[in-house]
């Protein structure tokens, strides 16, 4: 059984190494913490009346706060912060290389869309798994 201990000293924050060429080298990227996840969660969310109209200016940011959440050094310190001037200096960018590197993100994060449609089927199956074994209880 692990003890708090345990678990602190645990590093769990794995990084990847991502090629790219247009930047003349690779990046690595890593795991987001707990907090790191709560503040791109709050940041992505707008609360607003635009319907499905697309804010291009919340999209790009999100993209730009992904790889700022992402981007790390070799001891896995972050290259940049989550305030807006790092946000909008990453905006900037190549988008092309800015959303390579958000994807890689949310892969590694278990973010992307496949990652969640793979969650969500096991928490399915392990839902009626349970249902099945609870009613057999009974």
């Amino acid at each position: 059984m692990l003890d708090r201990n345990s678990i602190i000293s645990i590093d769990d924050r794995k990084t990847i190494s991502i090629d790219i060429p247009e930047w003349g080298g690779n990046v690595l990227i890593r795991k987001w913490s707990g907090k790191d996840r709560a503040v791109f969660v709050a940041k992505s969310i707008k609360a607003d009346n635009s319907g499905a109209e697309i804010n291009w200016d919340t999209l790009y940011n999100n993209f730009a706060l992904a790889v700022a959440l992402s981007l790390c050094d070799e001891n896995g310190d972050r290259l940049f912060t989550s305030e807006q001037a790092d946000i909008d200096i990453l905006a900037s960018k190549d988008g092309a290389v800015i959303q390579k590197i958000y994807q890689e993100a949310l892969v590694l994060n278990g973010l992307a869309k496949k990652s969640i449609e793979d969650a969500a089927k096991n928490f399915n199956a392990i839902q009626s798994e349970e249902s099945i074994s609870g009613s057999q209880e009974n």
